[in-house]
């Protein structure tokens, strides 16, 4: 929940991102980066030090299983613990939630767009009632005079 979190509240940084590609990116998307990586490596360090290890021991057992292991789920496991850190893999998750920031503002956008043209409409038919309205109706103080 947290880095999703992350993800969404951030998405607008990146609605007009290109492709990821090689060589240089805006440094406002590596500073993303940066800000997540702090939020990756306490949240990891703050569940780690619950477990009553270290850091450092995690990393190391991470390493041994790394080569140790033929376990794929582990292997998998520890494939995406390592890409949560890695610039790239980060930018390709940003990419996505920037596409869909900028389709959901887009869309909002037209829901905004519909309800201008409603509340127009909805003006305009008041306007039109109170044009009649005044052909129609006498005024209050009309009224008070043509009852005396």
């Amino acid at each position: 929940k947290v880095f999703r979190d992350y993800f969404s509240d951030n998405a607008y940084i990146f609605e007009n991102a290109p492709e990821i590609r090689d060589g240089e990116h805006n440094l406002v998307y590596y500073n993303c980066f940066q800000n997540y990586l702090v939020l990756y490596e306490n949240t990891l360090t703050t569940y780690i030090q619950s477990l009553n290890c270290s850091i450092d021991e995690f990393y190391d057992d991470v390493r041994a299983a790394k080569e140790e292991t033929t376990d794929p789920y582990l292997l998998q496991f520890i494939e995406c613990l390592l890409a949560s850190a890695d610039y790239e893999s980060f930018y390709k998750v940003m990419h996505r939630e920037g596409l869909k920031y900028k389709q959901l503002n887009r869309s909002n956008k037209n829901i905004v767009n519909i309800n201008e043209i409603d509340v127009k409409a909805d003006a305009k038919a008041s306007d039109d009632y109170r044009e009649t309205a005044k052909i129609d109706t006498p005024s209050r103080a009309q009224a008070k005079f043509d009852y005396k």
